[in-house]
């Protein structure tokens, strides 16, 4: 998979996607993004902000 498949099914720009792989913004992200990241990758929230 790559940053223009996950930008498509997030749904948001790409360089949005790739920006939110920097550990200091993703920190930052809100519930409701990270609702659609986890719901992409079918898990919590809680394993994808704290994956160990």
């Amino acid at each position: 998979m790559d940053i223009h498949i996950l930008s498509a099914y997030i749904g948001q720009w790409k360089w949005f996607v790739k920006r939110h792989f920097k550990y200091s913004v993703f920190q930052k992200l809100s519930e409701r993004k990270l609702a659609k990241y986890a719901q992409f990758f079918n898990i919590e929230i809680d394993e994808l902000k704290n994956p160990f």
